[in-house]
Parts: structure tokens; sequence; C-alpha cells
């Protein structure tokens, strides 16, 4: 099972509910979580979304995200009980981390990765691929349509990274939702041809650079 989420209205009652409480009552039962950033600090740190909205009012918090902050909500939202945590960062790509649990991952059913080694205990973020964007609805949608292939198609943790931020760049490169998603072969195909990736980084003290045929990813050391 996988589950995303939507921002709710702060003054609205879905605002006021516990969002501590209720990952941890739904995340025993989600294999693949993956909200944005913005979503999942409000969600899990009320206190300092309200704060950062408040110093940098009207600038896109994801300008202030660290690898620090990422870290400690995804082993939040892990301890909560889900396999796979991932954070959608906009222009600055998609944040996963993965259980350290071989028998979490082998839970998750049929799309249960094949290579458990391969993704275990894994913390990467990938960047944007480089595009013209004409608008942004359903970039992150479509980036966790692309994460789920990858996925059901039981590719490596890389690639199915890869794969995700491809389907959303290609979105971004037209007004509406759906019209510039490519197959998912084309999308392949364009990545592994040389489709240069974006340079937009937010800090990540410590972490490593992995080089996969020329793409670039980030990996931070859990061994």
């Amino acid at each position: 099972m996988s589950l995303d989420t939507a921002m709710p209205d702060p003054a609205s009652p879905a605002g006021r509910a516990d969002w501590r409480k209720i990952p941890t009552d739904v995340l025993p039962f989600v294999d693949i979580f993956l909200p944005s950033y913005e979503e999942i600090l409000f969600m899990l740190h009320p206190e300092i979304y309200e704060k950062m909205k408040r110093e940098y009012a009207g600038k896109d918090l994801l300008s202030y995200a660290d690898g620090s902050m990422l870290s400690s909500m995804a082993e939040e939202l892990l301890g909560m009980g889900a396999a796979v945590v991932g954070f959608k960062l906009g222009e600055y790509g998609l944040y996963i981390r993965t259980s350290n649990n071989t028998e979490r991952l082998s839970a998750m059913g049929a799309c249960a990765p094949s290579c458990t080694d391969n993704w275990m205990n894994r913390e990467l973020l990938v960047p944007c691929f480089q595009v013209e964007a004409v608008g942004t609805t359903g970039a992150g949608d479509c980036t966790i349509a692309g994460f789920l292939v990858g996925v059901m198609n039981r590719l490596t943790i890389e690639n199915t990274m890869l794969g995700a931020v491809g389907v959303g760049a290609c979105n971004v490169e037209r007004a509406d939702a759906v019209s510039g998603v490519r197959s998912w072969k084309d999308v392949l195909s364009r990545i592994h041809e040389g489709w240069p990736q974006s340079g937009q980084m937010i800090p990540l003290d410590g972490w490593r650079i992995l080089d996969l045929q020329g793409l670039r990813l980030y990996e931070q050391n859990h061994e």
C-alpha cells in the first residue's frame, strides 16, 4: 500500500487534527509513504513549521531544508511502521529512506524488492532533471507514479528514483497535469541518453556522491 498526503489548511478542523497520532495509527499498514517536505514538516513539527513560516514569510520553506532535517523526520516515520519513506522536494528532487528490517521490506508483498539488500537501510536523494518548466500542476503526483512503476517493476532503488524524477520532470514541460508525461520506456531512454541533471541542491553535509553510469545521486552511508 502506498500513501500520499495533501497539505491541511492550518485554520480548518483538518489542520487542528493530531497529525502526530494519525501517522502513528496508519503507517504500520503503509508500505510506501510519500508526502511533500512541507506537508510532513507541518504534520510532525507544527511549531517548527509555524516558526519558519513567520521567519521566512512568502518564501519557499524547501530553500531552508537540509539533510539532517530530512533524516530526522524520515527516521520518525519509519519508526511508526512504514517500509519506505520519501519526501517530494520540488525542484530539489526526491528523497527516500528505507527500513533496516528485511522482514518489513519483504512484507510489501508482490511489490517487495527483488533484491532486499539493495533497498534495505538506504538513504538517497536524486536531483531533478533539467527542463524548461511550463507548469507544475501534478508534478508531485507524477513523481510518485514514476516511483511506483519502478517498484512494481522491481527495479533497484537507484533506478526507481531516477525514473520517478524523470516522470516528474516530463510533467512540468506542459501546463496541465498529464500531457507531458511520456511512456515509461521513453522516460528511461531519455534519462540514459544523457538528460542533464539540475544543479539545485539542499545542504547534505557528510553525504557521498554516487555515480550511476554518469547519473548523480547522493547517499547518506548507514553501514
